[in-house]
Formats: C-alpha cells, sequence, structure tokens
C-alpha cells in the first residue's frame, strides 16, 4: 500500500468519526467538518487529487457558495438574462444547490455534465 493511498484512509477514518461525534453530540460544526473531510477524501480517491489540492478546491467551492449567497439577487437577475429557458424555480436552485442547477443547465441546453459546470463556473468568476 502506497503512503498516499495510506493517508487517504486515514484522513477517510478521521472524517467518519467527526461525523460520529458530531451527530452523538448534536454538534453540528463538527458534523460539518467530518462531511467536509469526507468530500475531500472523495475528491482524492474519484479525481486522484493529493490532499492539499483537494481541500483547496473545496475551500475554492466554499467561497464560490458565500458569493453566490451575498450576490443572489444580482446574480440571479444576470443568471435569468443568460440562461433564459430556465425557470424561476430552476434559477432559484442555484442559491440552495449547484448541482440541481448545473442538471437543469445540461438538460434544457444539451450539455454534458461538464460543459454545463464549466459555463457555471466561467460565469460565477465574474463575480
Amino acid at each position: 500500500m502506497s503512503t498516499i493511498k495510506l493517508s487517504e484512509d486515514i484522513n477517510q477514518s478521521k472524517a467518519d468519526a467527526r461525523v460520529w461525534w458530531g451527530k452523538i453530540t448534536g454538534n453540528a460544526y463538527a458534523d460539518f467538518e467530518g462531511n467536509k473531510d469526507r468530500f475531500i477524501g472523495y475528491l482524492q480517491n474519484q479525481r486522484g487529487l493529493l490532499y492539499e489540492d483537494a481541500k483547496n478546491e473545496v475551500l475554492r467551492f466554499e467561497n464560490a457558495r458565500q458569493v453566490i449567497k451575498s450576490k443572489s439577487e444580482d446574480i440571479k437577475s444576470e443568471v435569468k438574462q443568460k440562461w433564459s429557458k430556465l425557470t424561476t424555480e430552476e434559477v432559484d436552485a442555484l442559491s440552495n444547490n449547484l448541482r440541481d442547477f448545473s442538471k437543469s443547465v445540461q438538460q434544457k441546453y444539451y450539455n454534458t455534465q461538464e460543459e454545463a459546470n464549466y459555463q457555471i463556473k466561467t460565469f460565477l468568476s465574474q463575480f
């Protein structure tokens, strides 16, 4: 077993322990951090990223989500202009779940998931 794989397994075990501890103590922050660590582990395993790269990817996602929350009405207006085929409910999904929004863009514009994600990422980078 390589040291990288061993490190991934240890990090995954720590994440599982945090989630478990958060659930039994009712500590939402520990639960959240554990799930964040699980997602970092998922990125490591599925994309072959190093821990720091996966962690940075999650931080970029969190930052993008904060930007969306803080500028949500302005962004919704611009999203509606860019993707006019989307319904108000689908545009509102952007505030709650990027994955659902990405699926809507994919379905309405006949894009692949990667194309939809790229378009959304490019669009959000202007904010």
